[in-house]
């Protein structure tokens, strides 16, 4: 009988024939035992399912089917899960070398610890230029996520699969800031994210990005 996988890593798509590639690779490229990928499409019409076809022995479920948005295609995954840890990376955010055996071996080897985030570097496009970088500076209260003061991008974050399923995961009725109120919903229930100091992911801005939009 074959272990349960360490690591489920989710990454929901739609229309990201431009960067997905890459993001696939930052993922198997982590070389982790006891991976678990799950690409959530949302039935894109741009070649973005092409790219994925490419990659689909690599990875353990995908689909392609209209959903509401991204919060509810992470939710599609993580129904499916079955990794001890959770974590997203989007579509166009590639991670950096070695992000999750750094997250895991600190997870592994830390009594008590459920969540943790890195930082995040910042880059852009030829069509729309940033440069910039950070370490985590996690919420502590939910007041900090209503405020806005942290600052530990999505794809930085690695919880327990159990944790967040307890709190409902995320909100399929936010468009934007579900994460906020993911962290805000795990904070109220008394967890606890603990700054891992590496930088962990890319995280892109262009034009098309949620973020930018």
């Amino acid at each position: 009988m074959s272990a349960a996988p360490t690591i489920t890593v989710i990454t929901p798509a739609f229309n990201a024939v431009r960067y997905l590639a890459e993001t696939i690779e930052s993922v198997l490229n982590q070389d982790v035992p006891g991976l678990e990928y799950f690409i959530v499409d949302g039935g894109s019409t741009d070649g973005t399912v092409d790219v994925i076809r490419r990659y689909e022995k690599h990875l353990a479920w995908w689909v392609t089917e209209p959903d509401r948005g991204q919060a509810h295609a992470f939710n599609k995954g993580l129904a499916r899960a079955t990794g001890e840890f959770v974590a997203e990376v989007d579509s166009d955010d590639p991670y950096l070398p070695g992000a999750l055996h750094a997250a895991l071996d600190f997870l592994q080897h830390t009594p008590g610890a459920r969540w943790v985030a890195g930082g995040v570097l910042a880059f852009g496009t030829a069509d729309l230029h940033n440069n910039e970088w950070h370490m985590p500076k996690v919420p502590t209260t939910v007041l900090d996520c209503v405020t806005v003061r942290f600052q530990a991008a999505t794809p930085g974050h690695v919880w327990s699969r159990q944790m967040i399923q307890a709190v409902g995961a995320y909100d399929e009725s936010f468009r934007y800031l579900f994460d906020f109120e993911l962290f805000a919903k795990l904070l109220a229930h008394g967890e606890r994210c603990i700054p891992l100091d590496r930088p962990m992911a890319a995280y892109r801005f262009h034009p098309e990005s949620k973020t930018v939009a």
